[in-house]
């Protein structure tokens, strides 16, 4: 792929998107369409596709009676008229004015494009109450006669205009489809808008002229992510300021909201404002995918609309000039870089994780409630330990029942059991040594192993997996004695990338990390020792501590005391296979999309070059691995992703991943 054209986030389906709000004049046209225009060359200047302004924009809308004036009538007119002749190429508007037909009086919104109107969406609901009187002055959409193939007009020197409100506005490529609704058209119970979206459209934008009052921006913020997150869509909501302040104030509020999020909002109070944002539309039709009921809820609410073509006013990779996102992309998607969100979503997964531990303890016979860890004085295992003291304190079992394993081999350090030994004391769950050297050397000499001259070839894979089936042999046999369940400690990461030993440490009665990414658990273990065991230093520091020691399977010989064997030199950096993975795993996305996102995510951190070289590593030990996660012990779901067979990733173990390499080929191997 061409080094412009990757850069270009239009490539993978991004589609650039602002909602302003000019400075108006009340009811007059000629200033507002200055102000507009004003507006718009700034939003081409930063290569919008589509911008979205208030309701009733080219008047104002709090002109009362002014609407019934011909002036008003036909001067907003005139003014659309230069607007749609003077707007610079490559952007698609929606202005508001009102419009006469058929003796009826109509608030609209008009979509154009540079010497185009593309279509009139009516206003569907007019408000009528409190400090509202619409329909004094505007008829609504009803009113348009009922024909067969829809209604045209010949309108602002245009013949055959689309005129309704059963208009999509839809990309020439077919990704991108808008739908046109005017303020209290999203307020009602059951909005035209929602029909639209199963009808297609991912992009729904409201042009508003709500007035100000107390809590009221807190409301529709919550209206645009509760339709952006149930509608598996993009909103834009565009509101009036400057209008009369005869007895009402305004605030001009702005927002852009993807999926329940909002991704940009305006300042309130602020004339002239604008605010821009890249929707990732591609992400949007791969969960509508995926989301089975979304069809049918779809096919239960069937509406006709007539789609209206339009082309992008740019192309894919045409010129540098479009080289970043009008987005954040989070290079973290598994840990929220807001400490307060931070700290109640670790809260959230701990209970989640000992709230399943505890169902599954609850199930099992009085005598089995007892469960064993193999404590390495890693990451892995110490978050396994404080989620079941966290299920035992619950369920009021004594601690004593919680058997910790320490089994030394030929990696382990004096600071890694030192760390292991002092959290299990600390804690005061039951602690046992049971060294493997032994054991393994026997079993290297039962199966023909010769260490010395293996590991002069390089030929170190039965070493590690041999101490790996020795410990989960113990701490099974363990468990069979003495009556109990072994809890697994690998996460969600390592079961990705398949770093576990199939029949090993892969293998447990119940993976209580499962479905929590590497990343997050460093998170999960800081917050637990900030928050739970604060103010006992004998827990809290040896919990520092593990979070402080290299990632490592701990199964090649020390040297030295010190940690050779280190995760992440050998597969890479686990946040950015974190990365890959929320990426690749929840929306499906190619690895060329995967690497942009990345290179936009980690800037200056990774070079291209390196963000290809672990992708390679990501996709090859996905798929190989899938024998693995095949057959993974039951264990919690806790966010997004899983990849239990029986619960997210259902994927043949010999898929061949050779159409995925090619893609991911198509990766520049560097940026000039």
């Amino acid at each position: 792929m061409k080094l412009a054209k990757f850069m270009d986030p239009r490539t993978f389906g991004y589609f650039r998107v602002a909602a302003f709000s000019p400075r108006e004049a009340v009811g007059e046209p000629r200033k507002n369409a200055d102000s507009i225009l004003d507006m718009l060359r700034k939003l081409v200047a930063e290569e919008v596709d589509y911008a979205v302004g208030p309701e009733l924009g080219i008047t104002g809308y709090s002109c009362g009676d002014g609407f019934f004036s011909q002036v008003l009538i036909k001067g907003s007119e005139e003014e659309l008229m230069r607007l749609v002749k003077e707007t610079p190429k490559g952007i698609i508007a929606t202005v508001g004015l009102p419009i006469l037909y058929n003796s009826f009086l109509f608030n609209c919104v008009v979509n154009y494009t540079r010497n185009k109107i593309l279509g009139i969406v009516p206003k569907s609901y007019l408000p009528n109450y409190r400090e509202f009187y619409e329909k004094r002055h505007f008829v609504a959409s009803e009113n348009l006669p009922p024909l067969p193939s829809g209604c045209y007009i010949n309108f602002a020197g245009q013949k055959n205009i689309p005129f309704g409100i059963d208009l999509l506005f839809v990309q020439a490529d077919g990704l991108v489809k808008i739908h046109n609704s005017i303020c209290e058209d999203d307020w009602v119970l059951i909005p035209q808008a929602s029909f639209a979206i199963l009808a297609g459209a991912n992009i729904s934008a409201n042009s508003s002229a709500s007035n100000f009052t107390i809590g009221k921006e807190e409301y529709r913020r919550n209206l645009m992510k509760m339709i952006s997150g149930t509608g598996l869509c993009a909103k834009i909501y565009a509101s009036a300021i400057d209008e009369s302040s005869t007895d009402l104030s305004w605030d001009g509020q702005c927002m852009i909201a993807e999926r329940g999020e909002i991704l940009k909002e305006g300042e309130l109070f602020h004339k002239g404002t604008y605010i821009i944002s890249d929707i990732d539309v591609t992400s949007l039709v791969a969960d509508r995918m995926m989301q089975g009921s979304f069809a049918d809820n779809a096919r239960h609410n069937q509406r006709i609309f007539r789609q209206i073509e339009f082309q992008s006013g740019y192309k894919c990779g045409e010129n540098m000039t479009r080289k970043g996102f009008y987005r954040y992309v989070d290079p973290h998607p598994f840990v929220p870089s807001d400490p307060a969100t931070l700290n109640k979503r670790c809260l959230q997964i701990f209970n989640s994780q000992a709230s399943a531990l505890m169902k599954k303890l609850s199930s099992l016979p009085a005598r089995l409630r007892r469960v064993f860890i193999g404590l390495s004085g890693g990451s892995d295992s110490t978050l396994a330990l404080l989620v079941a003291i966290h299920a035992f304190d619950k369920l009021n079992l004594p601690r004593h029942d919680i058997v910790c394993i320490t089994m030394p081999g030929f990696g382990t350090t004096n600071d890694t059991k030192k760390n292991a030994v002092d959290l299990a004391k600390a804690l005061g769950v039951t602690l046992r040594t049971i060294p493997i050297k032994k054991s393994c050397q026997v079993r290297f000499k039962q199966v023909g192993y010769d260490v010395e001259k293996a590991f002069a070839e390089g030929k170190t894979l039965p070493f590690e997996n041999i101490q790996a089936w020795d410990r989960t042999d113990i701490l099974f046999a363990s468990a069979c004695a003495d009556g109990g369940i072994v809890l697994g400690t690998g996460d969600l990461s390592e079961l990705v990338l398949g770093w576990c030993t199939f029949k090993g440490d892969h293998m447990s009665h119940y993976a209580i990390n499962c479905g929590v990414p590497k990343t997050l658990v460093i998170h999960l273990i800081k917050w637990a020792a900030d928050n739970i065991f604060g103010e006992k230093p004998k827990v809290k520091k040896p919990l520092l501590l593990i979070v402080a020691t290299p990632i490592t399977p701990g199964l090649l010989p020390a040297k030295d005391g010190q940690i050779v064997q280190k995760s992440e030199g050998i597969n890479g950096p686990y946040e950015l296979h974190d990365f890959f993975t929320k990426w690749f795993e929840r929306f499906g996305f190619e690895p060329v999309h995967i690497a942009r996102l990345c290179l936009e995510a980690y800037k200056n951190k990774y070079e291209l070059v390196e963000i290809k070289k672990w992708m390679k590593v990501f996709l090859l030990r996905f798929f190989s691995s899938q024998f693995k996660r095949n057959c993974v012990p039951d264990g919690p779901k806790v966010g997004a992703i899983s990849v239990s067979p029986r619960g997210d990733l259902r994927l043949p173990s010999d898929m061949d991943c050779s159409a995925f390499m090619r893609n991911w080929e198509e990766i520049p191997d560097e940026i000039d």
